[in-house]
């Protein structure tokens, strides 16, 4: 008669493994003896390098463990137990896909040395991945599918040519069979936006498991990057806007999922989406004014360029990287290009002051044409003298206030294909924190701006005077997502010219506009109950613009 008795091994650290398998095997033979044969005390003897024997006439011993069980086996005739760790099929190729290219991963592949039997399953995959090193126990959830592969084998024969026979071994390319197994990723158990990298030098890990953790299988193979690249972040920063005719100089810094490589004389950057107009390409090579600065092996870039550039990129705009091989300047350390779903990121950022830019359309107004239809077609007011417009998301005119000398409020009806007949001005008011909420809905900043606009003759008489005064929370549908309101200012011609405070039509020649503005808000908090209105910013500034007028010859 004999028994074998079988046990875990609870999970250790690896280094105290072997000797608690060794004393739990011991724990296992004790308990055989006492139980089948009444011997509460067994001794065991051992001569040299010969396996231990028990001192009990008749009785025989065996013991086995390995990473996760012990054995110990007694009977009245020599016996044996033995337990072995089974041997893993090596994993020759390790890939994690994003076939789309969207920064999220699709897949990880995983082609084994040979087809996989039953006792070769596995009961999950530890896999590395991610630049931060983000861990998964990939429970069995795959496919389990073969491919014809090759292997090479060593083949010996015996060549008795010369007469002495001689042993000869090549290696032989053999076709196979070999399992592969594929993990598709969902909700559930995907890896975070942007893990299109391994932390290893572009290289993930994956370790097959069987039994417990630091049991079974405890070798890794390198997992391939086949994600590509994904811009994580955009954030602007700028001097709001300038009185240059093109702007302050302004940046964008792009953050990456990844360390990227650059393409020699791959000219696009970055693709720009604003209000759902895409196809804009920020590109260097064309325009020596724009930059982009960028390290190899780095995660984050800047672009550089000035705010009213055709490339320019603002706040609420969108960007990608290019995925087109022959065109794009982006590469990932693994060679791979942005897929064809690479994710449009929104810009953000903020302005950081007040700041008011004017400047005038045209340096000299023509009087009006006989054949030219102004205002939309809608007769003027011989009583207005001045017009505050604005553009709305369907680049349609909007009549924000007009009058004599002070302004009116108007907010009339969007105008299609609107025409001034006078000199104009574009009015730019950065106004930060303007589209920020509180907790209860509330404009964390409201802004109070006056605008006063005299012109005088070249010799310094006056003319004729504008003002006007609003509140910011009135025009908030007009506030661009880079927190600035945008204006034009005419003075006005209700027949063929403007005409003076005293009613008379001006003459050809030079003026200047002295415009005085201001803006101040307080700030709330961002709960209704955490204080008093603190933070007040304020601004106010001075310019003087020149401009002409010339009357038609009669």
């Amino acid at each position: 008669m004999f028994r074998v008795y079988l046990t875990d091994i609870p999970e250790v650290e690896r280094s105290q493994r072997a000797r608690l398998s060794h004393v739990i095997a011991l724990d296992l033979l004790s308990a055989a003896l006492c139980r089948d044969f009444g011997i509460r005390h067994g001794k065991l003897t051992r001569t040299g390098l010969e396996k231990p024997k028990l001192l009990h006439e008749n009785l025989h011993m065996n013991l086995s463990h390995c990473a996760d069980m012990a054995a110990a086996a007694v009977g009245r005739f020599p016996l044996g137990v033995d337990i072995e760790t089974p041997r893993p099929v090596p994993i020759t190729l390790a890939e994690m896909r994003d076939n789309e290219g969207d920064g999220y991963a699709d897949e990880l592949y995983m082609k084994f040395a040979k087809k996989l039997r039953d006792k070769d399953m596995l009961d999950s995959f530890v896999v590395e991945w991610g630049l931060k090193g983000e861990v998964k126990n990939l429970k069995p959830e795959w496919e389990h599918t073969f491919e014809f592969g090759e292997h090479w084998e060593k083949m010996s024969s015996v060549d008795s040519s010369s007469g002495t026979p001689v042993v000869k071994i090549d290696s032989v390319l053999k076709n196979d069979t070999v399992s592969v197994i594929t993990i598709k990723f969902n909700t559930m158990n995907s890896f975070a936006r942007g893990a299109t990298t391994g932390p290893y030098d572009s290289y993930g890990r994956v370790t097959p498991r069987l039994g417990p953790e630091g049991g079974f299988f405890d070798k890794f193979y390198p997992v391939l990057d086949k994600c590509p690249p994904i811009i994580m972040t955009a954030v602007w920063q700028g001097f709001d806007v300038d009185d240059d005719s093109y702007g302050s100089r302004d940046y964008v810094t792009l953050t990456f999922s990844e360390p990227l490589d650059t393409v020699a004389g791959h000219p696009y950057v970055v693709e720009r989406n604003r209000d759902g107009a895409a196809g804009v390409f920020f590109n260097p090579s064309r325009n020596p004014n724009l930059s982009v600065t960028y390290m190899t092996g780095s995660t984050t870039g800047k672009l550089g360029y000035r705010h009213k550039y055709d490339e320019a990129i603002w706040i609420a705009d969108s960007v990608r990287l290019i995925s087109d091989v022959e065109t794009g300047y982006f590469k990932d350390l693994s060679g791979q290009y942005p897929g064809y779903a690479t994710p449009w990121v929104p810009v953000t950022g903020s302005v950081s002051n007040i700041r008011f830019t004017i400047t005038a359309v045209d340096g000299v107004t023509k009087s009006r044409s006989p054949d030219s239809i102004y205002y939309g077609g809608i007769p003027l007011d011989p009583n207005v003298n001045f017009r505050l417009t604005t553009l709305n998301k369907n680049d349609e005119t909007v009549v924000i206030a007009e009058g004599d000398s002070k302004l009116h409020d108007v907010f009339g009806t969007p105008i299609r294909g609107y025409r001034s007949a006078g000199p104009k001005f574009m009015i730019e008011i950065a106004l930060p924190d303007v589209l920020d909420k509180t907790e209860l809905g509330e404009a964390k900043r409201d802004y109070k701006v006056n605008l006063e606009m005299d012109v005088f003759s070249n010799l310094g008489h006056y003319v004729n005077k504008a003002t006007y005064s609003f509140m910011s929370s009135a025009m908030q549908e007009y506030i661009s997502a880079a927190s600035t309101l945008t204006f034009y200012l005419e003075w006005c011609a209700p027949e063929d010219y403007p005409v003076s405070a005293s009613g008379k039509k001006i003459g050809t020649g030079p003026y200047i506009a002295k415009f005085n503005t201001e803006a101040k808000s307080d700030y709330l908090p961002a709960k209704a109950d955490e204080g008093d209105r603190t933070e007040a910013l304020k601004d106010s500034d001075t310019f003087t613009r020149t401009f002409g007028f010339r009357r038609a010859k009669k």
